[in-house]
């Protein structure tokens, strides 16, 4: 016997939302990277050119500056 499950469309459709995290991560990682080098203090720009994207995972993406 085939049921349905209430609710089944809207969760497999937030499943699969979820199926690649590491897509979404990687794309705020960038964005981040990009908004820490347009927000960083000025004065011989060395902070700046550190800034970059870290590891990344399936639950983290990590921004790291060397030059602070």
């Amino acid at each position: 016997m085939s049921g349905r499950l209430r609710g089944q469309r809207e969760l497999e459709r937030r499943l699969h939302a979820i199926d690649k995290p590491r897509t979404l991560l990687r794309e705020v990682q960038i964005r981040a990277v990009a908004e820490a080098k347009a927000r960083v203090a000025r004065k011989t720009g060395h902070t700046a050119r550190t800034i970059a994207a870290g590891a990344l995972g399936d639950r983290f993406a990590i921004v790291q500056a060397a030059g602070a």
